[in-house]
């Protein structure tokens, strides 16, 4: 899509993709950031970098949230609710500026966003959508 002046806009340039956790890594030059609020279980610290580069709980959902979205059965309608939830948390200055902070790495280097959930309905989807909101404000 093009704006009238013919530039694209930035979220169209954004090299920004999503990845589960524990998934075979793709590219090695992309930047790999976990947004989850807990690091892995049972994993050293020293093997943390197999599985992310960055870890960022602060993109993740908050604890409360997490607790009740996995004591559900998952609907879209309870979907919704909980992107409405999350999208809430998001606003809030602190992770709104590191959305912000990772929509300006995305412009310039491949970043992708990770979480554990192996489910369609998983934030850092909603997550990707904020990152490119927050790039095309910027235009």
């Amino acid at each position: 899509m093009t704006r009238p002046s013919g530039k694209k806009r930035s979220a169209d340039r954004l090299r920004l993709s999503a990845f589960r956790i524990g998934d075979a890594p793709g590219n090695s030059k992309t930047l790999r950031i976990a947004t989850v609020r807990l690091p892995p279980r049972g994993v050293k610290k020293e093997k943390h970098a197999e599985l992310f580069d960055v870890w960022l709980p602060l993109l993740a959902p908050s604890r409360a949230l997490l607790s009740w979205w996995r004591q559900g059965e998952p609907s879209a309608a309870r979907f919704r609710d909980f992107a409405a939830r999350y999208n809430r948390e998001m606003a809030a200055p602190e992770p709104r500026q590191a959305i912000e902070l990772v929509a300006a790495m995305a412009r310039r280097m491949p970043i992708a966003i990770g979480c554990y959930c192996d489910r369609p309905q998983c934030h850092r989807f909603l997550l990707e959508r904020l990152i490119g909101d927050a790039a095309t404000l910027r235009d």
